[in-house]
Formats: C-alpha cells, structure tokens, sequence
C-alpha cells in the first residue's frame, strides 16, 4: 500500500529530489463558532531549515528554524523578535515533517515498520489505513483503494492510542512530476478545526538563504 501510494504520487525518485517546497495560501481557522480568515507561506529547505508566515488581517507573524535554532518575530507598525524555546522548535519541526512529500518519505523509510490497521470509507471511497513509526510518533495515513493517493493523515496529539486528529487531503493537481493536495481540512477529535488552500506549489525554486538569518538583535 505504501509502495502504491508513493508511485501514485510522483514516485519516490521524485519525491527524494525534492529539497526545497513553497507552499502559499489562504487559511481558515475556526474557534468557538467563528470563522477567522488568513495568509500563509511555508518554506522548507532540508534538511533542517523551515520558516512560516501568517498574516491574520493586519498582523503579520513569522517564525523561523534553522537546525537547532528557531525565532518568532510579529511585524505590526515595529518587529518585535524572541527566540524560541524547545517547545516553539518542536512545534516547527513537526509542521515541518506534516506535509505529504515528507509524510510519504518517512512511511517508505527503513524503520518505518508500516503495518495494515484495516480499512475505512472516506468520502464514499474504501481506503486502507496504514500506521508507521514516523519522525517523532507512530502516524496513521488512509490511502484510496481504487487511485492510491494519500486522503487522509492522522495523528495521536498525546501518549495514548487515540487518534485525536484528522487531516483530509483533496483537490490533487500535479507539481513538478509530483501530485500534491492543494486543500486540507483538519479536525481534532471531530471538530472542524482549518482549512487550508493552497493557491501556489513551487518544487526545488531558487530560494535567497539570507531569509534564513536570524536578526541582527538575536545573531549572537
């Protein structure tokens, strides 16, 4: 199912080749029955360096981890910077390894130890779940029967067995020989909790490195 999966979306030559992913869009957050709407770009360079915007109406923040280092910085009318602590890094680092071309690497990676935990109807389409061990945790992806692309991807949020969230991937277009989801639903525990589209996909671009310095208040 695994090995299905990873050719349905470009192949795993393909998705080796990736070193560099842009995605930018719009994102809807939903709390306590309002729907707030916002901007968003994530930059990925491996094997380590990560950096994510959000701009929720005039409020633009940003943060950024280069290896084991990592800032946030919030630009209003001034920019105000803190380094993060080890659970800011954590939070990135996960985000880092949630998109698809690094959840289809790590369930195809010696150790994986991918296992078949049945199987379940989505969207009215038989899919095989799939558990594996990832970077940090054990995940679960359900992967369509019929077209082998990746639906959903899940995760325990915690130490116990339950799968509290539910990421649904739908509206797949092809990128640079990869096939890519340009619309996530996420829940937790069966609340609407986003939806993100995707309105531009950029493999390996030409990326300025300088974005990855850290300010000159925090280079040191």
């Amino acid at each position: 199912a695994i090995a299905a999966a990873v050719a349905a979306h470009g192949g795993a030559k393909a998705l080796q080749a990736v070193h560099t992913l842009v995605l930018e869009g719009d994102e809807y957050v939903y709390r306590d029955g309002r729907e707030i709407p916002a901007e968003f770009s994530h930059l990925r360079v491996d094997p380590d360096s990560f950096a994510t915007a959000n701009k929720v109406f005039k409020l633009e923040s940003r943060q950024v981890m280069v290896g084991r280092r990592g800032w946030s910085m919030i630009l209003t009318d001034s920019v105000v910077t803190a380094p993060l602590d080890s659970a800011g890094l954590m939070a990135l680092r996960v985000i880092f390894h949630s998109d698809l071309v690094h959840e289809l690497r790590a369930a195809s990676a010696p150790g994986a130890s991918p296992a078949l935990r049945g199987t379940e109807t989505i969207d009215g389409h038989p899919c095989d779940l799939v558990d594996f061990t990832g970077p940090f945790t054990r995940e679960r992806i359900a992967i369509d029967s019929s077209t082998h692309r990746v639906v959903a991807i899940d995760g325990l949020l915690g130490a116990g067995p339950t799968w509290h969230e539910r990421r649904l991937l739908t509206d797949f277009r092809p990128v640079n020989g990869l096939l890519l989801p340009f619309s996530e639903d996420r829940a937790v525990d069966g609340q609407r909790n986003s939806h993100v589209i995707t309105r531009s996909a950029s493999v390996n671009p030409h990326v300025d490195m300088h974005l990855f310095s850290p300010p000159l208040d925090l280079a040191r």
